[in-house]
């Protein structure tokens, strides 16, 4: 009986070991908010697009259950000030947002070009070259740094990307500015027709990194960073991280 007692002592300790307390314990709830932009995240994409799935895989190695609420970029950024969410699920580092949010390591790239009708044969080498043009931005988004500093341009404001295509297809803008990524989704899945009327312009204005950002409001917000770039790590090791980019079809 003793040697029964002994194996089965043996056998759980060494199960405890094979798999990490969070398979055990319940997972934490966890809940970001965000701006729909396909094809990085968005709430008709697959997974939820795969800066998405990235964060809820690298998350629940860590022992918590992602849930995303999308809505406005601004409503996101209020309501996560506030404390209302944990944090916002993709945004381009600023040291304004750094004073209420801390960011964590780069989930993706962006990169920030400028979109022309066709024809227009446009080129650019500085945005002091840019004043002649009427440019289509997004309320309350930031592009880059020198761009959005830039007050000798003229930009026009609108609340989402088809609008700044629909306004630069009838000539009512010259330029609009965006990620290629998801500028492109959106020609591709909604708009097809524009493919033949718009095209990028090089070389683009920058390449930016994507990050988590989580308010500081939480007391968590460091456990946070800390149980995703843990997760991270988890499923970069693995493979799970190239399975997940190769799944979405990006490079």
């Amino acid at each position: 009986m003793g040697h029964l007692i002994h194996m089965a002592i043996s056998l759980t300790i060494v199960i405890a070991c094979a798999f990490p307390p969070t398979l055990f314990a319940q997972a934490k709830a966890i809940t970001l908010a965000a701006d729909a932009f396909a094809p990085y995240y968005g709430n008709e994409i697959l997974n939820q697009g795969f800066v998405t799935e990235i964060t809820r895989k690298a998350l629940k190695r860590s022992g918590y259950d992602l849930t995303m609420e999308f809505m406005t970029w601004k409503r996101a950024v209020a309501l996560s000030r506030q404390g209302k969410y944990a944090g916002i699920l993709g945004a381009y580092y600023t040291e304004e947002r750094n004073k209420d949010f801390v960011y964590s390591i780069p989930i993706a790239r962006v990169e920030v070009v400028l979109m022309a009708r066709k024809g227009t044969d446009m080129a650019y080498t500085t945005l002091e070259a840019l004043k002649p043009y009427r440019i289509g931005i997004l309320r309350g988004y930031t592009n880059t740094a020198a761009f959005d500093g830039a007050d000798f341009l003229y930009k026009d404001p609108v609340e989402n990307n088809e609008q700044n295509i629909k306004k630069l297809i009838n000539h009512r803008v010259d330029l609009i500015i965006n990620s290629r990524a998801v500028l492109q989704h959106i020609i591709n899945t909604a708009m097809p027709d524009a493919a033949m009327l718009v095209e990028f312009v090089d070389p683009p204005l920058q390449v930016r990194n994507l990050h988590i950002m989580f308010t500081r409001k939480d007391p968590n917000h460091d456990t946070y960073v800390k149980a995703l770039h843990r997760g991270y790590a988890m499923i970069k090791r693995d493979g799970t991280l190239d399975r997940i980019l190769a799944r979405h079809g990006v490079q």
